[in-house]
């Protein structure tokens, strides 16, 4: 999850836990968790959103992120996740031509297993390597 979802979802739930009023005769009240970002995949599995969109970022910020979130999708057994980068179209499309050189290296060596591109080199399909325990 993103900094902006995260900070958007905390401002929700701040905003609806301040407008709930008690029950009479119930003065403490239960606070409610933050729930994670879900999606349904069917009846039996949900999982978190494997999907981090670098629109927007400096290159410096997107090396970052795709390092955090590829190793909490490894920590949490994801075998597959999409970067999304951009076509390049309006853009030098700078993280594009990067991201590559990126996963050659020793940060990321030890987190992916492969990746391929999608959406017309879009994005990038990546396979994450398990963690040995």
């Amino acid at each position: 999850m993103d900094q902006i979802q995260q900070k958007q979802d905390i401002l929700f739930w701040t905003d609806l836990i301040k407008s709930v009023t008690p029950l009479k005769g119930k003065e403490k009240m239960a606070r409610p968790s933050f729930p994670k970002r879900l999606t349904v995949i069917s009846k039996k599995e949900t999982e978190l959103k494997k999907e981090l969109d670098l629109h927007g970022l400096t290159i410096q910020e997107a090396y970052e992120t795709t390092k955090r979130f590829l190793r909490f999708h490894q920590k949490r057994g994801s075998l597959k996740v999409h970067v999304i980068t951009g076509k390049g179209f309006n853009s030098p499309g700078l993280i594009k031509k990067e991201i590559e050189f990126w996963l050659e290296t020793p940060d990321f060596r030890g987190l992916i297993s492969s990746y391929e591109w999608k959406n017309g080199g879009g994005s990038l399909l990546i396979m994450l390597k398990r963690i040995k325990k």
